[in-house]
């Protein structure tokens, strides 16, 4: 038998085959925000990275849910990570963060299959707005 996950704040047994976060963000602010809204939302936080090599970590052993990548994150060349974990794992969705989400770095991430770009500071309502465009 599965182990099942409890939320205590609701009260309710969480479905375990729900839409599942892997973060890579850089400010705590950021990470507090999507995982407050995940959980009221009933979807799960799987795991957060500080750096790559945590990052690929948790992406080789979940194999699949939303991954959102900091464009701030130390030592990362997201315009090779991003095509790379596609490739591997198909069933990863990406989504961008950035603070400074120039027009000129829009256009040099637009071919790179990304599900989402989301501004740094993350609120509520774009997070809720992404996770409803995503299979």
């Amino acid at each position: 038998m599965p182990i099942q996950e409890f939320d205590f704040t609701s009260g309710k047994t969480l479905d375990p085959k729900r839409k599942q976060a892997i973060v890579g963000l850089v400010d705590a602010a950021d990470v507090a925000k999507l995982k407050d809204t995940l959980r009221a939302r009933n979807l799960q936080f799987a795991g957060q990275a500080a750096d790559l090599r945590e990052l690929l970590t948790l992406v080789r052993q979940l194999k699949t849910g939303v991954l959102f990548v900091d464009v701030d994150m130390p030592a990362v060349n997201f315009k090779e990570l991003i095509p790379s974990v596609k490739k591997a794992f198909p069933d990863i969705q990406v989504v961008l963060v950035g603070g400074a989400l120039t027009k000129e770095l829009l256009q040099e991430v637009a071919g790179l299959g990304l599900a989402g770009v989301l501004a740094k500071p993350l609120n509520e309502e774009a997070i809720v707005k992404l996770f409803s465009r995503l299979k």
